[in-house]
């Protein structure tokens, strides 16, 4: 007969390992199986923290909804506001009365993070920004995200703006899912429009092939926010770390949680 020592000590052996602890210096984070949607990694993962422009995630996805149902394609020259034009931060710096492609204001929204493309796209789409928005929230209700509410369709500071890395994970997936092709503009490094030549901010690109987007954002006092994807083999994560010191920190931490992804669910 088996010992009492003995025998916990072959349950023990037939138990799956336990999960790698694994703390990150932002303040919210989570990943997510972009396959099967399973939440792997949660830290703080319902604290509400602005987006900064990760809000424009959604911005684009209703933007590729518009394109596959036909109300607007890629060739199409939308008209830039005074109001888009007058958006402060950072820019694709388009003209106003000018008329520019909504392929180009794509581009323009991923790598540049223009937030002025951003209200283009929404009043093109929508007659308004603010139709715009309720279009976004009600994306949000559908996708039973409980931590997010949107103020405008670029991610600038606004009361009653804000979202959470779990929330942000579920949109990405959501994102991914439907419109797989989008990786094309997120993985691109560089945009050129109007002679202007800005570079994507995520720095990932450059350092690991298997990364192909997402979204950064930062704001003063919510800090700085990565939305990061990778696909390695027949597995792909997406980890979002929200409020970051620096730009160097969200990188690294957000590399961080997807290699501790692939490494302990692969």
């Amino acid at each position: 007969m088996l010992s009492l020592i003995a025998l916990l000590a072959l349950l023990a052996a037939q138990l799956p390992a336990a999960t790698p602890s694994l703390r990150l210096e932002v303040r919210s984070a989570c990943a997510i199986n972009a396959l099967s949607g399973q939440v792997v990694f949660e830290q703080n993962a319902h604290q509400r923290i602005p987006p900064a422009s990760l809000a424009k995630i959604v911005t684009l996805h209703l933007t590729l909804r518009a394109l596959r149902e036909g109300t607007v394609r890629l060739d199409d020259r939308a008209l830039v506001s005074v109001r888009a034009w007058r958006t402060p931060g950072s820019r694709m710096f388009l003209e106003p009365g000018t008329r520019v492609r909504v392929e180009d204001l794509i581009k323009g929204l991923v790598v540049s993070s223009g937030n002025d493309a951003a209200v283009v796209l929404a009043e093109y789409l929508a007659g308004g920004e603010e139709a715009f928005v309720a279009q976004m929230n009600e994306l949000a209700r559908r996708w039973g995200l409980r931590d997010t509410c949107f103020a405008n369709a670029s991610g600038l500071p606004a009361p009653q703006q804000y979202t959470s890395a779990h929330d942000v994970a579920i949109i990405c997936y959501h994102h991914l899912r439907e419109f797989p092709q989008v990786l094309q503009y997120y993985s691109l490094r560089s945009f050129t429009y109007g002679g202007i030549r800005q570079r994507n901010r995520n720095g990932l690109l450059w350092k690991d092939p298997s990364v192909d987007g997402i979204k950064t954002g930062h704001l003063k006092g919510a800090g700085y926010h990565l939305a990061l994807t990778a696909q390695r083999g027949g597995d792909r994560f997406i980890a979002v770390v929200m409020g970051a010191r620096d730009e160097s920190t969200r990188e690294e931490e957000a590399y961080r949680l997807l290699n501790w992804c692939f490494r302990t669910f692969n």
